[in-house]
């Protein structure tokens, strides 16, 4: 930026150039009247060659002292003119750093949204191969007179959770009395789910792996609003489902799930009424009821 510049002068520049003018023109004065001195005289006198050092001396205390302080002065409003570039190079980058960070923001926002999206179309393949899993179990259930009926989906976990009742209360038969022992309990929890499972582990051996899988692959995707899918799937339970997950969750296959059950509160609306004995839920911490 040139610190003359027409038009856009500050007042420093224009005192400045007011005394380089002020010099420029006493410069003239003094070389016009040299001029006439020696138009007018054809000899300067001996006397006179003193005037021209006078008139030197002249022109240097006064006008170099008015140059010297133009020049100050221009030196002085040449620096304010950098300090205000320098400021405004400052605004500038801040400026560029607030579109630098604004753009970051709105990266990692497309980020997020791109992460959302990728979690919500596994989330829901597994939901749909949950459901797929669910709606493919049949079982033959033997009636009447060696007549058997199909069950199908849910309604076969009815029949899962009557057979592996009467496991339990069989096996309770059998080694007497029920002991007030927690670990005893649990022992017979265990045995009687290992019992049942060994029948029905090819219809669901498969659901209870998946279901497995949709809560690790929740648990490794955390993020903001995270509950609306953990109770979305939560939702997809019914109460026999329920029952079921909750004795698998005490079995010695189930050892996983359990860590899952109470940290993603799976049973929290489960029917405790139906349990076998309510104080089962005692061998679960508070977090696997409570959401």
């Amino acid at each position: 930026m040139s610190i003359l510049k027409s038009g856009n002068q500050s007042k420093l520049e224009k005192v400045a150039m007011k005394l380089i003018v002020s010099g420029i023109v006493m410069v003239i004065v003094i070389f016009l009247f040299l001029i006439g001195h020696v138009a007018f005289k054809s000899l300067i006198p001996v006397e006179d060659v003193n005037l021209f050092g006078n008139i030197g001396q002249l022109l240097e205390g006064t006008v170099g002292t008015l140059w010297t302080l133009a020049g100050v002065l221009l030196f002085y409003e040449a620096m304010n003119i950098q300090r205000e570039e320098l400021v405004g190079q400052k605004k500038e980058l801040e400026l560029q750093h607030q579109d630098i960070m604004e753009q970051t923001h709105e990266l990692k926002m497309q980020n997020k949204l791109l992460n959302v999206q990728q979690f919500e179309s596994t989330y829901f393949q597994l939901i749909n191969l949950q459901v797929n899993i669910v709606d493919s179990i049949k079982l033959n259930l033997e009636v009447v007179d060696g007549k058997f009926v199909t069950l199908h989906g849910r309604e076969c976990f009815v029949e899962f959770y009557n057979h592996f009742r009467i496991i339990f209360s069989d096996l309770v038969d059998i080694t007497g009395e029920i002991s007030l022992n927690p670990s005893y309990t649990e022992d017979l929890i265990q045995a009687s789910f290992e019992t049942f499972l060994t029948k029905h582990q090819s219809l669901l051996g498969h659901y209870f792996r998946n279901v497995e899988n949709i809560y690790n692959f929740i648990r490794f995707n955390l993020f903001e609003n995270i509950d609306f899918y953990i109770n979305l799937f939560r939702s997809q339970f019914s109460n026999y489902e329920l029952l079921v997950l909750f004795y698998y969750a005490l079995s010695e296959e189930g050892k996983s799930f359990r860590i899952l059950a109470e940290e993603f509160s799976v049973f929290n609306s489960i029917p405790a009424e139906s349990l076998m004995d309510f104080r089962h839920k005692d061998f679960f911490s508070t977090r696997a009821f409570d959401f």
